[in-house]
Protein backbone atom coordinates (compact mmCIF):
# COMPACT_ATOMS: atom_id res chain seq x y z
CA UNK A 1 0.00 0.00 0.00
CA UNK A 2 1.81 2.97 -1.36
CA UNK A 3 -0.36 5.83 -0.27
CA UNK A 4 -0.06 6.57 3.58
CA UNK A 5 -3.10 8.71 3.39
CA UNK A 6 -4.85 5.48 2.77
CA UNK A 7 -4.28 3.76 5.27
CA UNK A 8 -7.06 4.71 8.48
CA UNK A 9 -9.14 3.67 5.94
CA UNK A 10 -7.57 0.30 4.85
CA UNK A 11 -7.36 -0.61 8.98
CA UNK A 12 -11.30 0.46 8.72
CA UNK A 13 -11.78 -1.29 5.84
CA UNK A 14 -10.13 -4.55 7.68
CA UNK A 15 -11.87 -4.12 10.55
CA UNK A 16 -15.23 -4.53 9.08
CA UNK A 17 -14.53 -7.24 7.40
CA UNK A 18 -13.56 -9.04 10.37
CA UNK A 19 -16.25 -8.40 12.07
CA UNK A 20 -18.36 -10.47 9.40
CA UNK A 21 -15.65 -13.21 9.16
CA UNK A 22 -17.16 -16.68 9.23
CA UNK A 23 -15.08 -17.94 11.36
CA UNK A 24 -11.92 -17.08 13.57
CA UNK A 25 -9.97 -18.47 10.77
CA UNK A 26 -10.68 -16.15 8.79
CA UNK A 27 -10.52 -13.37 10.48
CA UNK A 28 -7.04 -13.55 12.07
CA UNK A 29 -5.42 -12.71 8.95
CA UNK A 30 -7.41 -9.47 8.75
CA UNK A 31 -7.16 -8.15 12.27
CA UNK A 32 -3.13 -9.56 11.76
CA UNK A 33 -3.05 -7.37 8.43
CA UNK A 34 -4.71 -4.04 10.16
CA UNK A 35 -2.88 -4.50 13.27
CA UNK A 36 0.71 -3.91 11.07
CA UNK A 37 -1.03 -0.89 9.69
CA UNK A 38 -1.25 0.49 12.59
CA UNK A 39 1.95 -0.42 13.55
CA UNK A 40 3.26 1.47 10.42
CA UNK A 41 1.37 4.72 11.40
CA UNK A 42 3.09 4.06 14.86
CA UNK A 43 6.29 3.95 13.33
CA UNK A 44 6.25 6.94 10.81
CA UNK A 45 6.12 9.65 13.85
CA UNK A 46 8.23 12.51 13.65
CA UNK A 47 11.18 12.34 16.08
CA UNK A 48 10.84 13.54 19.87
CA UNK A 49 13.06 16.63 19.55
CA UNK A 50 10.80 18.13 17.14
CA UNK A 51 7.97 20.31 18.17
CA UNK A 52 5.36 17.89 16.67
CA UNK A 53 6.75 14.80 18.35
CA UNK A 54 5.19 11.67 17.71
CA UNK A 55 2.91 12.97 15.25
CA UNK A 56 3.12 11.00 11.99
CA UNK A 57 4.29 12.47 8.96
CA UNK A 58 5.24 13.08 5.54
CA UNK A 59 9.21 12.34 5.78
CA UNK A 60 9.18 14.35 1.93
CA UNK A 61 8.24 17.46 3.25
CA UNK A 62 8.32 17.01 6.48
CA UNK A 63 4.59 18.13 6.97
CA UNK A 64 1.86 17.02 9.69
CA UNK A 65 -1.38 16.85 7.59
CA UNK A 66 -4.31 17.58 11.04
CA UNK A 67 -7.09 15.82 9.46
CA UNK A 68 -4.66 13.06 8.21
CA UNK A 69 -3.24 12.66 11.95
CA UNK A 70 -6.39 12.93 13.30
CA UNK A 71 -7.64 9.95 11.30
CA UNK A 72 -4.96 7.78 11.55
CA UNK A 73 -5.14 8.71 15.01
CA UNK A 74 -9.09 7.61 15.36
CA UNK A 75 -8.46 4.38 13.59
CA UNK A 76 -5.86 3.07 15.43
CA UNK A 77 -8.62 3.27 18.82
CA UNK A 78 -10.85 1.05 16.56
CA UNK A 79 -7.84 -1.19 16.60
CA UNK A 80 -7.76 -0.73 20.19
CA UNK A 81 -11.45 -1.50 20.70
CA UNK A 82 -11.58 -4.73 19.07
CA UNK A 83 -8.32 -5.86 21.05
CA UNK A 84 -5.65 -5.63 18.68
CA UNK A 85 -3.65 -4.41 21.72
CA UNK A 86 -3.27 -1.81 24.07
CA UNK A 87 -0.29 -0.17 22.23
CA UNK A 88 -3.19 1.70 19.57
CA UNK A 89 -4.40 3.44 22.84
CA UNK A 90 -1.41 5.08 24.00
CA UNK A 91 0.07 7.32 21.02
CA UNK A 92 -3.97 8.05 20.58
CA UNK A 93 -4.50 9.80 23.93
CA UNK A 94 -1.50 11.63 23.34
CA UNK A 95 -2.26 13.05 19.81
CA UNK A 96 -5.88 13.83 21.19
CA UNK A 97 -4.34 15.86 24.49
CA UNK A 98 -1.63 17.88 22.03
CA UNK A 99 -5.01 18.75 20.14
CA UNK A 100 -6.83 19.82 22.82
CA UNK A 101 -3.83 22.16 24.08
CA UNK A 102 -2.97 23.39 20.45
CA UNK A 103 -6.72 24.34 19.44
CA UNK A 104 -7.15 28.07 17.91
CA UNK A 105 -9.41 30.37 19.74
CA UNK A 106 -11.83 30.10 17.17
CA UNK A 107 -11.83 26.55 18.04
CA UNK A 108 -9.92 25.33 14.61
CA UNK A 109 -6.60 23.62 14.05
CA UNK A 110 -4.10 24.46 11.44
CA UNK A 111 -4.68 22.38 8.40
CA UNK A 112 -0.91 21.31 8.12
CA UNK A 113 2.30 22.47 10.37
CA UNK A 114 6.01 21.78 9.50
CA UNK A 115 7.09 18.68 11.91
CA UNK A 116 10.80 19.70 12.38
CA UNK A 117 10.56 23.89 12.34
CA UNK A 118 6.79 24.07 14.34
CA UNK A 119 5.16 26.20 11.84
CA UNK A 120 1.78 26.87 10.25
CA UNK A 121 1.65 25.47 6.62
CA UNK A 122 -0.67 27.86 4.49
CA UNK A 123 -4.11 29.61 6.20
CA UNK A 124 -6.14 26.08 5.83
CA UNK A 125 -8.40 25.48 8.89
CA UNK A 126 -9.46 22.04 10.56
CA UNK A 127 -11.91 20.88 12.95
CA UNK A 128 -13.59 17.79 12.00
CA UNK A 129 -10.58 15.37 11.86
CA UNK A 130 -9.68 16.33 15.65
CA UNK A 131 -13.26 16.97 16.81
CA UNK A 132 -13.63 13.60 15.78
CA UNK A 133 -10.69 11.96 17.29
CA UNK A 134 -11.29 13.40 20.67
CA UNK A 135 -15.39 12.64 20.04
CA UNK A 136 -14.29 8.84 19.71
CA UNK A 137 -11.82 9.06 23.15
CA UNK A 138 -14.06 10.77 25.12
CA UNK A 139 -17.10 8.04 23.95
CA UNK A 140 -14.82 4.59 24.06
CA UNK A 141 -13.34 5.72 27.50
CA UNK A 142 -17.02 6.85 28.83
CA UNK A 143 -15.49 11.20 29.95
CA UNK A 144 -15.70 14.17 28.91
CA UNK A 145 -12.31 15.11 29.18
CA UNK A 146 -12.38 16.69 25.62
CA UNK A 147 -15.97 18.22 25.81
CA UNK A 148 -14.69 21.61 26.01
CA UNK A 149 -12.38 21.33 22.70
CA UNK A 150 -15.25 19.57 20.68
CA UNK A 151 -17.54 22.38 21.72
CA UNK A 152 -15.16 25.01 19.94
CA UNK A 153 -14.84 22.98 16.90
CA UNK A 154 -18.66 21.85 16.38
CA UNK A 155 -19.44 25.89 16.96
CA UNK A 156 -16.35 26.84 14.08
CA UNK A 157 -18.07 23.98 11.87
CA UNK A 158 -21.34 25.44 12.50
CA UNK A 159 -21.07 29.09 12.78
CA UNK A 160 -18.02 30.24 11.33
CA UNK A 161 -18.30 29.11 7.85
CA UNK A 162 -15.86 26.36 8.97
CA UNK A 163 -18.12 23.36 7.80
CA UNK A 164 -18.64 25.68 4.21
CA UNK A 165 -15.25 26.28 3.49
CA UNK A 166 -14.92 22.21 3.83
CA UNK A 167 -17.35 21.79 1.21
CA UNK A 168 -16.81 24.69 -1.21
CA UNK A 169 -19.63 26.58 -0.52
CA UNK A 170 -18.01 30.10 0.33
CA UNK A 171 -20.64 32.83 -0.45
Amino acid sequence: MEDVRDWPQAIRALLLVWGMAESDEAAAPLLARAAAIGDAILEMRAPVDWPWAHFPFSTEQETVSFPFVADAMEALVQLWEVGAGGRFLGPAQHIAHIFNCQQLPEGCWPQSVHARIGGTLGPERCAAGPMMLMARLDHVLERKEFAGSIERAQKWLLDSNGGERCVGLDS
